[in-house]
């Protein structure tokens, strides 16, 4: 967001700035004479024909200046500008005085000339352009005409030299009453003389409408011999109003036109380029431009075109600087300049096309190349007919269109490279009529997280994306007939209603179309109720297998105090005041909920005591030679030394061994961190008892549950406790999972910053590993006190939140005796010892 907030600014302020500058170059001016008035008052057709070097006066003249400078007055010259004038015609540069009021008759004379410039108008009845206020004055010199507007006449003496002058039917308006009266000669009357001063000429021009914009046209022709470049023409004393002014300093500061030559075509090519370059780089930044097949070929192509088009336009125009942009266009995607191509071609032809009129006709091909130029990847927004490519390119030239804010010529090219990118997208939208998607086959049932798809039928005539909105944004591909395997998301169970919305766009990314929306409805379940109802199907519906069930040993302890209930009744008795408290946690309770119901219903004579073989008498101090199996582990606990159970009858060793060991027991923590991993483990759990009775049916393995600060423990056959799983699973499951809540708590990261930051963090962290301590110890007090004691087999189940936690208990374990056997090894370990423990 604040990225986009910093484009939004940068672009404002660049708007703003550019905006500025182009109503002070822009803002129309009727000062008479100036270079800045389009009118036909005005002098901005010459800046054109000769010359658009600008200067306020002499003294911004260069040093050994030897060209022209056209001087053209309205008002008196001042004192101090006489010696530069006499300077620069001394070193053979030529002045060109246009004055028809006598503003420069002192100048004369401090030149010793005695020539001068009368009051008079002079009007011709015969030889004129449209009335006698237009009269035409020949050149002998120049062998040509000029067409005056109300010129005034120069008195010639001296060696001046007339270098045109009216007919001899002229005559000079004596009484400015605009026609001819009696005693008003007609005659010729000089217009234009010439006097050499120095090594240099000056030149007096009775007549400031002879460069005039009505005018100069016609008079090019004959002006152009008079004058030598380079040229300038010094606009100082015009009487400038303060626009002029500001557009004088414009062509100082930003000389974006009223210049000729080598700067005349460079510097605004070199504006449109950077301002095509700053809105490629705003507008497509954070895109992926696709590589389009044969880009240098076509880049190669269009470039030579504009060089040949610009080579006529530099021929016919006798400007050949106006290659330069093309040729520095056609260097780079010679090169093949990666993105640099892109934003140069399109502000050349930006350039040439506003140039003129026919310029732009000529480079109408090229227009249908730039928006292939520039086709992005496909990506799916909002859901309206323009795609990707279109919306950016039409960003892009919006920019761009700050360029017109300097130079109006350029609005028409960027509004044709604008329509030809809607026609484009309009086609490609008519195109993608033609393509169909609809739905082949979706599965009823998912596991959850599991794998699972559906099949579209799909049909494009023309290479097309694909992609379905509502479940995730990849893309395919669509070519003729084809079959697509869409991924349907598994993350959370229960019925999944979902709508896709098939969105479809062209190759090119120019359009989109939405097609009709796909209806779609499937059921996520536990992966576990897939393995209950294969335990259902493949083995507790076998009669067999059940004549081999027998009953269970439940044990319930709370860590930190003990045995808190033993068989079902007696944990029955204390389920409801350990809910009430909350002391335990809700899957937990219905677990033992349905396992409790389960022997009262099925298995009632056989449980509810906790059958011993042999009488306890009590315990003494363990003495070397004793069996470490017979061990009293919680007396041992509490006394901090090892004490020795004693029984009365020597079956004691019998039950502790089956008859060939202890049985390997089977931890697992119920603590996840989300629903999916409780399914993911109590499947785990269910496989391990599974694969434990195909080694062999008598395999005793006690299942120790433990979740919070409680320990269920149930003794018995492997098959008679994945049988109590099976069915107490099969009652509360699905519940139990829809009804999860994640035990997991997030941690910001602020959270963490502090524990990084903070003196005290490795206190945080000991107590941390204390309190894990802490927990392994008590686990193994309930294993002892449940008689699971030392050297059994033991086999971990835990998530990965608690990886630390039972890193820690693994150790204690092993510190007081328990082996750890890995969960892939277990079968393997019961096998190996021949099923008899």
């Amino acid at each position: 967001m604040l990225r986009s907030y910093r484009v939004l600014v940068l672009i404002s302020l660049t708007a703003i700035a550019v905006s500025i500058l182009a109503v002070i170059s822009n803002v129309p001016t009727s000062t008479p004479y100036s270079p800045f008035n389009t009118g036909a008052r005005g002098t901005s057709r010459i800046t054109e024909l000769i010359s658009n070097n600008l200067i306020y006066g002499f003294n911004e003249l260069p040093e050994g200046f030897k060209g022209t400078v056209l001087l053209v007055l309205q008002a008196e010259l001042p004192p101090s500008e006489y010696l530069r004038v006499e300077r620069l015609l001394s070193s053979g540069a030529q002045v060109i005085i246009l004055d028809e009021g006598g503003y420069s008759n002192n100048l004369l004379k401090h030149l010793g000339i005695t020539s001068s410039i009368t009051n008079y108008v002079v009007l011709d009845e015969v030889f004129k352009y449209v009335s006698r206020e237009y009269p035409i004055i020949t050149s002998a010199g120049l062998k040509s005409e000029l067409i005056t507007y109300r010129p005034t006449y120069v008195e010639v003496s001296g060696l001046a030299k007339v270098v045109a002058e009216s007919s001899k039917y002229s005559y000079a308006d004596v009484d400015r009453n605009n026609y001819y009266s009696l005693g008003e000669y007609m005659r010729s009357y000089p217009i234009i003389v010439q006097s050499r001063i120095g090594d240099g000429y000056l030149t007096i021009v009775s007549d400031l409408d002879v460069i005039s914009n009505e005018l100069i046209d016609m008079n090019y022709g004959a002006l152009s011999k008079l004058i030598t470049n380079p040229t300038y023409i010094a606009i100082g004393y015009l009487g400038l109003s303060s626009t002029d002014l500001l557009k004088y300093l414009l062509t100082k500061t930003l000389p974006i036109g009223y210049r000729s030559g080598v700067e005349g075509s460079l510097i605004p090519y070199m504006i449109t380029v950077a301002v095509s370059a700053i809105s490629y780089y705003l507008t497509y930044r954070y895109r992926t431009l696709k590589s389009v097949k044969r880009f240098k070929s076509y880049t190669i192509i269009c470039s030579s075109y504009v060089g040949a088009i610009a080579t006529y336009v530099a021929f016919i125009t006798d400007n050949p600087y106006l290659v330069i942009p093309a040729l520095a266009n056609f260097a780079i995607s010679l090169f093949n300049v990666g993105s640099v191509i892109r934003y140069v071609l399109t502000a050349t032809l930006i350039y040439y096309s506003s140039l003129s009129l026919e310029t732009l006709l000529y480079l109408i091909p090229t227009y249908l190349l730039i928006p292939y130029l520039m086709i992005l990847e496909p990506d799916v927004g909002l859901n309206n007919f323009v795609g990707p490519s279109t919306i950016n390119l039409i960003k892009y030239l919006s920019l761009m269109l700050l360029v017109s804010l300097i130079n109006l010529n350029t609005l028409l090219p960027l509004s044709l490279i604008m329509a030809v990118s809607i026609i484009n997208c309009l086609v490609h939208y008519v195109r993608l009529y033609g393509v169909r998607v609809e739905l082949l086959e979706v599965p009823e049932e998912v596991v959850l997280k599991g794998k699972a798809s559906l099949l579209l039928n799909t049909y494009s005539r023309h290479t097309t994306y694909l992609a379905l909105t509502g479940f995730s944004s990849g893309f395919f591909e669509l070519k003729d007939y084809s079959i697509i395997r869409y991924d349907l998301p598994s993350n959370h169970l229960g019925t999944q209603n979902a709508v896709l919305n098939p969105v479809v766009m062209d190759s090119s990314c120019f359009a989109k179309r939405l097609l009709t929306p796909i209806s779609v409805r499937y059921l996520v379940v536990p992966s576990t109720m897939k393995l209950i109802e294969r335990l259902r199907s493949e083995v507790f519906s076998r009669r067999d297998v059940k004549d081999l069930l027998s009953g269970v040993e439940l044990s319930f302890t709370e860590l930190g105090s003990g045995l808190v209930g033993v068989g079902s009744e007696g944990i029955s008795k204390v389920l409801s005041g350990l809910l009430v408290r909350g002391g335990v946690n809700v899957f937990l309770a219905e677990l033992i909920r349905s396992l409790t119901a389960l022997e009262t219903e099925v298995f009632s004579d056989k449980l509810g005591s906790r059958g011993r073989l042999g009488e306890y008498v009590g315990v003494r101090p363990y003495i070397p030679g004793d069996e470490v199996r017979h061990i009293h582990w919680s007396k041992s606990l509490s006394a901090q030394k090892l004490m020795i159970k004693e029984f009365t009858a020597s079956g004691v060793k019998d039950y502790l061994t089956g008859g060939g060991g202890l049985e390997p027991a089977v931890m697992v923590d119920l603590t996840v961190s989300d629903a999916a991993s409780l399914d993911r483990l109590i499947l785990t759990l269910l496989n391990v008892y599974l694969s434990l009775i195909r080694v062999s049916p008598d395999v005793k393995a006690p299942l120790v549950i433990v979740s919070n600060e409680f320990v269920l423990v149930m003794k018995g056959k492997a098959l008679d406790v994945l049988y109590r799983l099976y069915r107490a699973l099969s009652n509360v499951m699905p519940k139990l999972i829809y009804d999860y809540e994640p035990m997991k708590t997030e941690v910001s990261v602020e959270y963490v910053k502090n524990l990084i930051t903070y003196s005290d963090r490795f206190r945080y962290f000991s107590k941390l590993l204390n309190a894990n301590k802490y927990f392994a110890e008590e686990v193994v007090r309930a294993l002892v006190m449940n008689e699971l004691t030392p050297p059994r087999p033991i086999t971990i189940l835990h998530s990965d939140v608690l990886s630390v936690r039972y890193g820690l208990v693994r150790y204690e374990l092993s510190r007081y005796g328990y082996t750890d056997v890995e969960l892939r090894k277990l079968a393997q370990h019961i096998a190996n010892s021949g099923g008899r423990y």
